[in-house]
């Protein structure tokens, strides 16, 4: 697994402006200085927006509603980083905003670990049934070190 750094910078696009001054929100995501943009579907007044902070200036309902959207977005793009992570996927600036619009099919299917799981749980109702508990364990315990080696692979990368 390749370590990545990873960005999400908040910018308004003011050359897209409408006449009420309102300009489009967008978002770059960066990753290993590959960037990938796209829009939020959200517009601004230009005088309303801090770029030192990437949120909309004010404590009015319109500027928090936007900024809690903004933080929404930014907490979906972590979340969807973490489960390419855990899928073994090497991470890159336009998978990223794929998941994000829910483009990857791969996340939808379970992974292996997920297989394992059920699998296990499917076995611990049969333990007495047909499974000794000694299989069961040997089971839950491979899954275990399988996992965690998984983990270890992936920080020494």
């Amino acid at each position: 697994m390749v370590r990545s750094s990873f960005s999400i910078l908040f910018f308004i696009r003011e050359s897209k402006a409408r006449k009420s001054d309102k300009a489009p929100i967008e978002l770059m995501i960066t990753v290993n200085s590959e960037r990938c943009a796209f829009s939020t579907g959200k517009r601004v007044k230009s005088c309303n927006w801090d770029k030192t902070k990437q949120q909309v200036k004010g404590k009015d309902g319109e500027a928090q509603s936007l900024n809690n959207y903004l933080k929404t977005i930014k907490a979906k793009l972590y979340q969807k980083e973490a489960e390419l992570l855990d899928r073994g996927f090497i991470i890159t600036a336009e998978l990223l905003r794929d998941a994000y619009f829910d483009k990857v099919e791969s996340l939808k299917e379970k992974s292996l670990f997920e297989v394992f799981e059920e699998h296990n749980r499917e076995q611990e109702k049969l333990v007495g049934n047909g499974v000794s508990k000694a299989t069961y364990w040997i089971s839950v315990y491979t899954v275990r070190l399988l996992k965690e080696f998984v983990q270890q692979k992936n920080l020494q990368n």
